[in-house]
C-alpha cells in the first residue's frame, strides 16, 4: 500500500480501539452516524498520519480523495460533462 506495515498497524489500532479510549470528538462523530461516522474518524487518522485516503465513487468509476485538487477536478469535470473519470456517460443517462 501507500503506507509502511507499522503505519498501516498503527492507524488501524487508533481506528478500532475501543471507544472508552476515543476522544470526545471521536464519540460524537460515531455516535451521529454510525458508518459515516467511523470513515470519518479514519479520515482524519489517515490525514494525521499523512497517509493518502481514497474513496472509490461508482459515478466517477473511479478511487479519488475529494480533499484534492485532483479529486476535485474530477468532481467537477463529472458535474460539467457528465462524464466520469474513464471518459464514459454514466449508465442511467444512456438510457434517456
Amino acid at each position: 500500500g501507500p503506507t509502511s506495515s507499522e503505519k498501516a498497524r498503527q492507524i488501524y489500532q487508533d481506528w478500532s480501539s475501543p471507544v472508552k479510549s476515543r476522544n470526545r470528538e471521536d464519540i460524537a462523530i460515531r455516535r451521529s452516524d454510525n458508518e459515516r461516522g467511523m470513515e470519518r474518524i479514519g479520515r482524519r487518522l489517515a490525514h494525521q498520519q499523512e497517509v493518502p485516503w481514497v474513496e472509490y465513487w461508482p459515478f466517477l468509476d473511479a478511487y479519488v480523495d475529494l480533499a484534492t485538487v485532483e479529486g476535485l477536478e474530477a468532481l467537477e469535470n463529472y458535474f460539467a460533462t457528465g462524464k466520469n473519470a474513464n471518459g464514459s456517460i454514466e449508465e442511467q443517462d444512456r438510457k434517456s
